[in-house]
């Protein structure tokens, strides 16, 4: 009954201010002005969410990459395949820290051939012109090429009216 004592022991702590507590070996400072989900840890939470850092060893996935004095999720690709994601986002936005599936449109490929570099996201278009290519449409709405008549499709494609997508009749 040991471990109850000491955990109640550590919570009371925790709220009466700073200090130290030494748990098997290991010393935390208390900072009850860190903010809440520290713990109390010297690892306090910034505003924007990061952890500070010095090492990697500071960090815990999965913000596990200390950079610029903050934890983060990735810094390079190698870290988003650390993180299983080498296939649905397996690119590191170095700006965002964040990993995604694009950066540019050559990660992308068809029926996605368009990366939506602000979201990291493949996408059918950004604009019309992108739907040319493969959608035989003129028309790019929330990043899907679309047809609301005929006059919105090319190469001799129809609006299918009930889907919105431009297509070849026999």
């Amino acid at each position: 009954m040991r471990l109850p004592s000491l955990l109640l022991l550590v919570l009371l702590s925790a709220g009466c201010g700073r200090g130290t507590i030494d748990l098997a070996g290991k010393k935390a400072e208390l900072d009850p002005d860190a903010g809440p989900g520290a713990g109390g840890a010297t690892a306090s939470p910034k505003r924007d969410g990061g952890t500070e850092c010095a090492t990697n060893d500071d960090c815990k996935a999965p913000t596990g990459v200390c950079a610029g004095g903050r934890c983060v999720v990735c810094t390079n690709d190698d870290h988003c395949a650390a993180l299983g994601l080498a296939r649905l986002a397996p690119h590191c936005d170095t700006t965002a820290h964040r990993c995604v599936r694009c950066l540019a449109d050559d990660d992308c490929g068809y029926p996605l051939p368009v990366c939506d570099q602000a979201q990291g996201a493949c996408v059918q278009c950004g604009t019309g012109a992108d739907c040319a290519s493969y959608y035989n449409s003129t028309v790019c709405s929330n990043h899907m090429c679309v047809c609301a008549s005929d006059t919105d499709c090319i190469n001799g494609a129809v609006c299918e009216s009930a889907e919105h997508h431009c297509e070849f009749h026999n």
